[in-house]
């Protein structure tokens, strides 16, 4: 009778031990404190290896999500249950993996909610979460990164009067995009780096409108040839053809913009 109440009380420690929470759960325990959640992978992988960063998001919030290994092979829509220690990083809490299963895959993400800049803090109930603020504009463009990178860059913001960080990953999608001209509305994770904000696209479509390169070709009417000042003879070469001073010319235009 004495073993079977032992065997008794150690299955119920150990099912509360691993009793799947709500993400939010995360939030209000404690580091080294061991959960169990399930949600939707909401980025691509990312981070440096062996580390292998990504966010998973519940109903109830999304987190940072550490995976020390070279078997973790998730993707954006992927459903997972995961087992891990809480931790912090950086002001961002994270689940360091113990175990991870893939329950589905190919499910929608989250619809990023839409927040005001006085919810662009680091102490926001959305943090890990795909969020979405509009009337963004580009402070300093120096660092976006227009060519591919093989880290991230960090882009500063304002949206109002609230400045904050725009971080492209070299796995978003953005990695290698022209700046953006006008202001846009940015979707993302809402994230933190000490006590500053940051928001990270992933995919096309999370800034609107989306900069693109554009190809076209127009034909323009230069009128006629006229000389410069370090050219002054009465003809010239230029792209093969022999032309003159005072000929018009019509010009294909090829540009990228």
């Amino acid at each position: 009778m004495k073993r079977l109440l032992s065997l008794l009380i150690l299955f119920q420690v150990s099912s509360i031990a691993f009793a799947q929470v709500p993400i939010s759960d995360i939030y209000s325990g404690n580091n080294g404190q061991e959960f169990t959640i399930s949600g939707i992978v909401t980025t691509p992988e990312f981070g440096i290896a062996p580390q292998v960063l990504f966010f998973v998001e519940d109903a109830t919030r999304g987190d940072l999500v550490n995976y020390e290994s070279n078997e973790c092979t998730t993707t954006q829509g992927d459903e997972v249950l995961i087992t891990g220690i809480r931790q912090e990083l950086d002001n961002m809490v994270v689940l360091e993996v113990t175990t991870l299963e893939r329950t589905t895959s190919n499910n929608d993400l989250p619809t990023p909610q839409l927040i005001l800049e006085t919810e662009l803090n680091t102490s926001s109930a959305l943090l890990g979460s795909r969020v979405r603020i509009e009337g963004v504009s580009i402070t300093d463009d120096i660092d976006w990164p227009t060519m591919q990178i093989t880290s991230a860059s960090s882009i500063p913001v304002i949206s109002g009067t609230t400045d904050f960080t725009l971080t492209i990953d070299d796995a978003s999608y953005f990695n290698g995009t022209p700046v953006p001209c006008n202001d846009f509305a940015l979707s993302g994770v809402l994230a933190a780096f000490g006590n500053e904000p940051q928001i990270l696209p992933f995919f096309k479509g999370e800034l609107d409108p989306l900069p693109e390169v554009i190809t076209s070709t127009e034909f323009i009417n230069f009128g006629e040839v006229q000389v410069n000042e370090t050219s002054p003879a009465s003809s010239f070469t230029f792209s093969g053809l022999d032309l003159v001073i005072g000929e018009d010319v019509l010009v294909t235009v090829s540009a990228e913009f």
